[in-house]
């Protein structure tokens, strides 16, 4: 079985985390607390990106080895 870089599992982990802040925490947020939705779905796009520049980075750092 072929091995799986560590950077795979922690960038989707970081990813899917940003993506359930921003998509499902936030949504719940909006009819009591405006400024916590808009804080939670910015920062829920941040984490997701991070996600993916994590990976983006552990498959360029590989492919120089």
């Amino acid at each position: 079985m072929k091995k799986i870089p560590r950077f795979w599992f922690t960038g989707t982990l970081i990813a899917l985390v940003g993506v359930v802040a921003a998509r499902l925490v936030a949504p719940e947020l909006e009819a009591d607390h405006r400024n916590a939705h808009l804080v939670v779905k910015t920062l829920g796009h941040l984490v997701a990106f991070v996600g993916v520049f994590w990976i983006a980075r552990g498959i360029s750092k590989n492919s120089t080895e």
